[in-house]
């Protein structure tokens, strides 16, 4: 019978060999794959766009590359791209920088403002997240997927709520409360934010169908509902 000291070594030593035999592949591979994905992004094309999402939606480059920091970044920016082409909108975040150590940056320093912002009343974080915003036309998939990714409490989702309310930003505001809902599906308070942006916007269908996601309905909902005659 074998020892089982001498299979847990011997299963040490062969992890350890996988493990080195990945880092030289992903050596020898990587700097190619990144000078690619530079050169897709730098093309500004649709061609070019399409297929640097292939070269990310390749489940073995997945594997291979995914502990990379730089292309965990460059994934996340991938994510924000297809939300953007999805609900149609015509300037992406692949049109704001030209490589990835640029989206790299762009990702740490819009990081480091919503943590700002999280954890202090620091005001000009506030204005830094609104000038970074306007400067780079983000959108407000990138700050889902900012919020996913980075945030550290779920406080910071209603901060931004409000921020964005204040300055009458409704696109970002409404997002951000759908992400909510989805997290704290039937939520009173969540669902008559979201009963309120839809109506000012003139849709009280999609009012009417998070008016029925009410698990609990009470004061609030009773307001809501007088006021808007639903």
């Amino acid at each position: 019978m074998a020892n089982p000291e001498n299979m847990t070594e011997e299963y040490a030593l062969e992890q350890e060999q996988l493990y080195i035999a990945r880092c030289r592949t992903v050596a020898q591979n990587y700097p190619t794959f990144k000078e690619r994905v530079s050169t897709l992004i730098k093309a500004h094309t649709s061609e070019a766009y399409h297929s640097l999402i292939n070269m990310y939606n390749d489940q073995e480059m997945f594997e291979l590359f995914k502990n990379e920091p730089e292309y965990a970044y460059m994934n996340i920016i991938i994510q924000i791209y297809n939300a953007e082409q999805t609900a149609g909108r015509t300037n992406t975040i692949l049109d704001v920088a030209d490589n990835i150590s640029d989206y790299v940056q762009l990702l740490q320093k819009a990081k480091h403002i919503l943590w700002r912002i999280e954890f202090t009343d620091d005001n000009d974080a506030i204005e830094l997240m609104l000038h970074f915003i306007k400067a780079y036309n983000i959108s407000p998939f990138f700050i889902l997927e900012l919020l996913k990714t980075s945030a550290l409490t779920q406080e910071i989702y209603m901060k931004l709520v409000d921020i964005f309310d204040t300055r009458h930003m409704i696109s970002y505001e409404y997002y951000i409360l759908k992400l909510l809902n989805e997290i704290h599906p039937g939520n009173e308070n969540i669902l008559c934010l979201l009963i309120t942006l839809t109506m000012q916007i003139g849709r009280p269908d999609i009012a009417n169908e998070y008016l029925s996601q009410i698990k609990e309905p009470g004061n609030m909902t009773e307001r809501i509902r007088k006021k808007y005659g639903l």
